[in-house]
């Protein structure tokens, strides 16, 4: 399995293995799987040094040249969030990106497995978050917006050629757990489902994460605020010690902390990005993943807040 830095797919020992989360996996190295890993498509911070489109997708090509050199016979699948969680908050691939991924899975036969527990459901502003690229994956794996919290239940959506090399053509296939299709979460999950479509709440996703981007681009002027990005309700912050040359912020003073501890007595929850999103040490970043319900004003106040906050902790940092 191949999968990407800055990323996280879950604490069991395979989807910690496949995690690129380098401060999550720290106490659990010895025990890990032997997964390759790639760079993200993190074009504010290529690690190529480069730009898109003369970049020529490097960080994509890297995927071919590891299963050449692990050997695609060897390779079952490549694995990644179609859009960054708290990883690497908001990051989104260039529109190509995909695509080509797509194109070296099938030249090589590995399965392309989209990660959307994060993405899925809608917050993107489309039911899953690789329908921005236009790309059909082999395998989805899903969660959290299933439910939208409510009871503990995860689905993994297969391709009708994955299902049918399991269910037409194995003898036997044995895959259940204990707590496999729960009636009573998936009800549960199915009365999230209709109403979120009942009330077209994808579509206020798209609206909501449009207004609120355009919202914030005043804080790209910010002596602290290096990068904003995402799709949808999924929106990255990267906070930094210095803007031209991108230098992140000294892991002691935590920055990422201070934003989010004082939005939050300011009357706003804000997900703290996990540590390390530049090298698996150094980078702040907040995510912002509001509910699908949000509405104008409550974005706007978001806003006024975030804006209120990142300035006072610039002021209190010496900008």
């Amino acid at each position: 399995m191949i999968s990407r830095w800055q990323s996280w797919h879950g604490n069991t020992i395979g989807a910690l293995s496949m995690s690129g989360r380098t401060s999550w996996r720290d106490d659990y190295v010895p025990y890990l799987l032997d997964f390759p890993h790639i760079p993200a498509p993190y074009c504010y911070r290529c690690p190529y040094g480069q730009e898109h489109p003369d970049c020529h997708l490097s960080c994509a090509s890297e995927l071919e040249r590891v299963i050449h050199q692990e050997g695609s016979e060897y390779i079952s699948a490549f694995i990644a969030e179609p859009i960054l969680g708290t990883s690497a908050a908001g990051v989104a691939p260039p529109p190509d990106y995909y695509p080509t991924i797509r194109e070296i899975c099938d030249r090589h036969n590995i399965l392309m497995i989209t990660d959307e527990v994060v993405t899925g459901f809608g917050r993107t502003g489309v039911n899953f978050a690789i329908e921005h690229w236009d790309v059909v994956p082999d395998i989805m794996t899903t969660g959290k917006g299933l439910s939208s919290g409510y009871t503990p239940i995860a689905a993994t959506i297969a391709h009708e050629k994955v299902y049918d090399a399991i269910y037409k053509k194995s003898s036997s296939f044995t895959h259940g757990h204990t707590y496999g299709g729960n009636p009573l979460s998936c009800a549960t999950a199915l009365a999230v489902q209709n109403y979120i479509e009942k009330h077209n709440l994808v579509t206020q996703c798209a609206q909501m994460g449009d207004l609120m981007l355009e919202k914030l681009k005043p804080l790209q002027a910010s002596p602290i605020v290096g990068n904003i990005r995402g799709k949808g309700l999924l929106i990255g912050i990267e906070f930094v010690a210095d803007k031209e040359k991108r230098t992140p912020f000294d892991v002691s003073k935590g920055v990422t902390s201070a934003v989010v501890d004082l939005a939050f007595d300011k009357g706003v929850l804000i997900m703290p990005g996990a540590p390390g999103l530049i090298d698996g040490v150094a980078g702040d970043h907040i995510a912002i993943s509001p509910p699908f319900t949000i509405n104008e004003s409550q974005v706007l106040e978001t806003v006024d807040v975030l804006e209120e906050t990142i300035d006072e902790v610039a002021t209190g940092l010496g900008y």
